[in-house]
């Protein structure tokens, strides 16, 4: 019985895809949290290799429920994000060192809406 909660697993930038699969394989993950940048600072730009490691996550395993990219998204990076294969993007400056919060948002919403993702 899980109560509703999900369970997952955060990788950084210097983790191989590899530590995790058996995780993924055996269904003991319901999402990866792959982190874009190093924990911690907020305002750091996107170390886009990590999409190389979403990619290939979301290749191995298609039926990953959440394949998550924490760290330097933006409107800018959204679309990269997606069209690797993730389906959750975690904004924290993007949004907080906005003047309008809301429009931030719509604004990342409205990146994915436009390219079809």
């Amino acid at each position: 019985l899980t109560f509703g909660m999900r369970c997952g697993v955060a990788i950084g930038r210097h983790t191989p895809v590899s530590e995790i699969e058996p995780l993924i394989r055996d269904g003991l993950v319901d999402y990866v949290n792959c982190l874009a940048v190093e924990p911690g600072l907020g305002g750091q730009s996107m170390d886009c290799s990590v999409l190389l490691k979403v990619r290939q996550i979301r290749e191995k395993f298609p039926d990953l429920p959440f394949l998550v990219v924490d760290g330097g998204v933006n409107e800018e990076t959204a679309r990269a994000c997606a069209e690797a294969g993730a389906n959750v993007l975690v904004a924290g400056s993007c949004v907080f060192r906005s003047p309008n919060r809301r429009n931030a948002i719509q604004g990342l919403r409205n990146t994915l809406l436009t390219h079809g993702l």
